[in-house]
């Protein structure tokens, strides 16, 4: 999908649109600003389970699409520095800290948020196995069934081609970052 001899910019961008593009479909517009970029509340970036999802994708995204285990310790910290100042803005620094925290002795909740964001990644990624038996890939087969004319304009709309894999990744989505997110911050307003 990326490309492998990319600069550590270059890498870090691209991490942090496909990230973005995740939040996009969870967070409708009143997180979204006139430009496009992610404008959730400041409370929002000290959420573990918020942090946690964006650690395992950053961590997904650098290690499968990037070959990242061939980079140095240093140039992996760099990137995902860089992947939190543009996600994140001036939150960056306090998101750096939730994740440093959580290192040896993850929190419950950003432990949730790191298991959901890992299933989201193999799903959105096309590497989900279609006999999965993973209890949210069922629900998510449900959902599916369900909502597939929602799903289908939806990728319309992300400019997506619309397969059963992306109707399974838009429902994992909502099952979990669009429920965390209805559950904690529905009533925040800008």
């Amino acid at each position: 999908m990326f490309g492998l001899f990319n600069s550590k910019k270059q890498i870090s961008n691209q991490i942090a649109v496909a990230i973005s593009n995740t939040f996009r479909a969870s967070l409708g517009s009143e997180f979204i600003d006139e430009n496009g970029d992610l404008n959730a509340p400041d409370k929002f970036w000290s959420d573990e389970y918020i942090v946690g999802f964006i650690s395992v994708l950053i961590s997904l995204f650098l290690k499968y699409d990037f070959k990242g285990d061939a980079f140095s310790a240093e140039k992996k910290g760099e990137i995902v520095n860089l992947v939190l100042m543009q996600l994140c803005k001036k939150n960056s620094a306090q998101v750096h800290d939730i994740f440093l925290k959580n290192t040896n002795a993850e929190s419950d909740l950003f432990k949730k948020g790191g298991d959901e964001g890992l299933v989201v990644y193999i799903a959105i990624m096309g590497r989900l196995k279609s006999d999965s038996d993973n209890p949210l890939v069922k629900q998510a087969k449900s959902l599916v069934e369900m909502r597939s004319e929602y799903y289908s304009q939806n990728a319309k709309i992300f400019g997506k081609e619309n397969s059963v894999q992306s109707n399974i990744s838009l429902a994992l989505i909502e099952l979990t970052l669009l429920r965390h997110i209805k559950e904690n911050y529905k009533d925040d307003t800008h």
